[in-house]
């Protein structure tokens, strides 16, 4: 369990659970060895590989913000010049020019009205002058730090980026991270940077395409062994928002491709590997009164996976089935409750939990 009071205006407690089966595998492989071969290396890591870049999503968020014309930083920080979310041991911030901006107007309308109060009466005093600002362009940064106490990694992610609006519905951008972290059995280190490009383009207000591609380096240690790797991976989504009766209808389609080069003391690897991912999703959104609505959602996701991430010299078709629950309650300007349970790779013998649980409290 962890709670988290940030010092300006949110506070959150949250509590996730993770089960993974492939920690005891990863120690099991560098324990066994009498040198660590460079295909246990990249059975070790295949989450930080070519499975982070699939999993990775450098935008942070911010496509459907930007194509939806909404502020990717919530409104709730409007007095602050970024959102800041501290947790014991950790934090998570992030800013932009454009929110920026926007807090740097409000202040000086701020400070305006307090010298009109404090002016004698009968005094005119000049209208401060907040222009139009150009929203299509955006600069932006993020910096995540998670402690090995409430999670299972440790570790420092940073980012910068921008985007451009080309039109009411297109975004175009670049971003750039870095990460450094290890693992909480120490066997595995890492740190590395990616550099990113992202488009999305919104045709009707069911349907959005976005690709993403990615090109990646790193290095680190397993169990004392160095490596580098290089990773390149491509991505395309098409996501559908359909309502029908009641039910909200959200389904995601995607296809991904990356190559991962390997190398290690003893020799060096590289593998292939192809996905294609469906994921439908339902909810159905309550209405409760006084402006407060509940969403429990349901969603299943099939992963066929062509080649091979383990190094081996063999490959396959590989199909991981998981599957999800959870529901979000909103109580307007007071608070939003969200719990989320899964599991991934139901279809095979050791299958992942993860859960979360997560309460947001705005302060006035």
């Amino acid at each position: 369990m962890a709670v988290c009071l940030t010092k300006l205006r949110v506070v959150c407690v949250t509590l996730a659970v993770a089960c993974v089966g492939s920690a005891a595998q990863a120690e099991d492989c560098v324990t066994s060895a009498e040198g660590i071969a460079v295909t246990c290396i990249g059975q070790v890591r295949q989450s930080s590989g070519l499975q982070h870049l699939f999993a990775n999503d450098p935008a942070r968020g911010r496509l459907d913000s930007r194509l939806a014309g909404q502020s990717w930083i919530s409104n709730e920080w409007a007095t602050a010049p970024f959102a800041l979310v501290e947790p014991e041991s950790s934090f998570s911030m992030k800013m932009s020019a454009g929110h920026l901006g926007a807090y740097t107007d409000q202040t000086m309308l701020k400070r305006y009205e307090e010298a009109k109060a404090l002016a004698p009466d009968g005094m005119i005093l000049p209208k401060p002058v907040v222009g139009p600002r150009n929203t299509a362009f955006d600069v932006w940064t993020t910096l995540d730090s998670s402690s090995a106490n409430l999670n299972p990694d440790q570790g420092l992610r940073g980012g910068v980026g921008a985007d451009y609006k080309l039109s009411r519905n297109t975004v175009l951008g670049v971003a750039m991270d870095f990460r450094d972290g290890v693992d909480n059995t120490d066997l595995v280190s890492e740190h590395g940077h990616t550099l990113a490009a992202y488009f999305a383009i919104r045709p009707t207000s069911a349907l959005t395409f976005d690709t993403t591609a990615q090109w990646g380096e790193s290095g680190g240690s397993v169990s004392g062994y160095g490596f580098a790797a290089q990773q390149n991976s491509l991505q395309a989504r098409v996501r559908g928002n359909w309502n029908i009766d009641h039910l909200r209808f959200t389904p995601t389609l995607a296809f991904s491709q990356g190559v991962e080069h390997l190398n290690a003391s003893d020799g060096s690897a590289s593998t292939e590997q192809k996905a294609v991912t469906f994921t439908p999703k339902i909810s159905r959104p309550f209405a409760l009164g006084n402006g407060q609505t509940l969403e429990p959602f349901l969603q299943y996701q099939t992963e066929l996976a062509v080649g091979s991430a383990d190094y081996d010299t063999g490959s396959g078709d590989d199909i991981t089935r998981s599957a999800g629950a959870g529901f979000t309650f909103v109580n307007p300007n007071a608070y939003t409750l969200s719990v989320t349970t899964g599991v991934e790779g139901i279809n095979q013998e050791q299958p992942n939990l993860n859960s979360r649980f997560q309460v947001t409290v705005p302060l006035r």
